[in-house]
């Protein structure tokens, strides 16, 4: 038989925990990853990956070889504080570190010579990140990102993206009473242009139709059918006002609207056109 995976404990007297694990390609090239040894705690000290040399992926590149994460930290509670990185292609050997809030979660990434790559997290108080600063606070080419969730399913409903306290890009979309994205809207600030897609799904939540409403991309406007959707499946684009379904008093078999019905909520429901949005207030971890 041929082999796939392989795992190997119990090396080097430690008991139970994983020595290296390995996977294979179809022409037997193994690529391993070695655990270089456990603390008291039983917690990985480090991992070495070896990558081999593989004609037309590693082998003309110079990813082939073997590549050590080590000097793990660890908090009480077992995440990871810092580790370093090995030499990769032209970038150097760097120890990253994190701090966490006090209730565990990741706000802050700093490199060496402390360079900030995360320079500021902040949550909402389901645990979900609410926004992000990537680079310095005082960084000119900080990135920030924020994200806002739908209240009652936590799904994310909105990113917005912020160069230098500049808005640049907000995404945002709607869904229905069974999670499914109805609409989906990209706007970018400095192009000036937005690009919606409304999706239709039928009675097992399977997507079946995908349409760009006429002036809302430059990418042009039309509707697509998927090759497994029926024929009388009615296609539906909400708006973004929140609405997640047209009110129909007559159906068929499987919850499926009439075409009269059909043809009238369509006229009556359309995708709206993106509205100016304003950039919400500082977050603050809660």
């Amino acid at each position: 038989a041929t082999v796939l995976e392989r795992y190997v404990f119990d090396r080097n007297g430690d008991a139970g925990l994983l020595d290296y694990a390995s996977s294979f390609t179809a022409a037997g090239a193994e690529l391993r990853v070695d655990t270089n040894g456990y603390d008291l705690r039983g917690r990985p000290t480090g991992h070495t990956y070896t990558v081999p040399s593989i004609t037309g992926w590693t082998a003309a590149n110079g990813l082939a070889g073997a590549y050590s994460f080590d000097e793990y930290l660890y908090r009480r509670d077992d995440q990871l504080v810092s580790l370093r990185y090995p030499v990769l292609g032209n970038m150097g050997a760097e120890t990253v570190t994190t701090t966490y809030n006090a209730v565990g979660a990741p706000v802050t990434l700093v490199g060496t010579d402390s360079f900030v790559l995360v320079g500021q997290t902040a949550f909402t108080n389901r645990g979900q990140v609410q926004s992000r600063v990537y680079g310095a606070l005082t960084d000119q080419y900080r990135v920030e990102r924020s994200y806002t969730y739908d209240p009652v399913t936590g799904q994310q409903n909105g990113r917005e993206a912020w160069l230098n306290g500049a808005k640049v890009r907000s995404d945002w979309a709607t869904f229905d009473a069974a999670g499914n994205v109805r609409v989906d809207t990209h706007y970018s600030s400095t192009a000036g242009v937005s690009h919606t897609e409304c999706f239709s799904y039928d009675g097992r939540h399977r997507l079946v139709r995908l349409r760009i409403p006429s002036g809302t991309s430059r990418m042009g406007s039309g509707s697509a059918p998927l090759a497994y959707r029926a024929a009388s499946t009615p296609f539906w684009c909400p708006s973004r006002t929140g609405v997640t379904s047209p009110t129909s008093t007559s159906t068929r078999r499987h919850g499926q609207r009439s075409h009269r019905s059909h043809r009238r909520n369509r006229r009556r429901v359309a995708c709206g056109t993106p509205t100016a949005r304003t950039r919400p207030a500082t977050p603050t971890e809660t």
